[in-house]
Parts: C-alpha cells; sequence; structure tokens
C-alpha cells in the first residue's frame, strides 16, 4: 500500500500486508507515524484477514481531507481509521447478509 500524510502535516499513515498471498493466515499491519521526528504514534497488527482486504489513503469527500484506511477479517468484523480535522478515529463493526434487492428498492 501507499502510505499516505495527514492534511495538517503531522502524521505518516501505511497499511502493509506481512504475508505472502498463499499462506493462510493473511496479516496487516497499520501504523502512524510524526512527521516530525519519524517517532510511532500507533501501530496494530491484525491475523486471519481475507485476501486483499487491506486498504486505505487520503481522500477527500466534500471538501474535508482526511486519511482512511481499514481491513476485513474472515470472521466478518472489520477495523477501520480515520484521521480528520485533527482528530484518529477507530471503528469496529461486525457485517452482516444485505438482501441487495431489498435495500435498492427501499432506497429508490
Amino acid at each position: 500500500m501507499n502510505a499516505s500524510v495527514s492534511e495538517d502535516g503531522k502524521y505518516v499513515f501505511n497499511m502493509s500486508c506481512l504475508t505472502l498471498g498463499w499462506n493462510k493466515n493473511i496479516r496487516y499491519l497499520f501504523t502512524v507515524h510524526k512527521v516530525e521526528d519519524g517517532s510511532l504514534v500507533y501501530n496494530e497488527t491484525f491475523q486471519n484477514c481475507k485476501h486483499y482486504s487491506g486498504n486505505g489513503g487520503a481522500d477527500e469527500v466534500k471538501g474535508k481531507h482526511s486519511n482512511n484506511y481499514g481491513v476485513k477479517k474472515n470472521d466478518g468484523t472489520s477495523k477501520s481509521y480515520k484521521y480528520i480535522n485533527g482528530k484518529f478515529l477507530a471503528s469496529y463493526k461486525e457485517f452482516s447478509n444485505i438482501d441487495l434487492v431489498f435495500y435498492m428498492r427501499m432506497n429508490n
């Protein structure tokens, strides 16, 4: 993955795959470093992830710059990170099946 720098220039974010693709236990490492001195501010390693599920980078939504990273695990959960307006946020989610045909009817 490509690393990204926060809009305020204070942090570098990166999501790295630690496992070769044919391994059954796909692992990812998420890191946040200070730009000023290179020190590690935060890191978290994820086990048993879905293939090609680690993602992230800089983004702009409605004129707001943010850094978004996340990973999906084989147990149906995910963890997401967002740095926006000087705040670092994390969320943990459990996935559930959605009937897309019903969803599309309800939202049209």
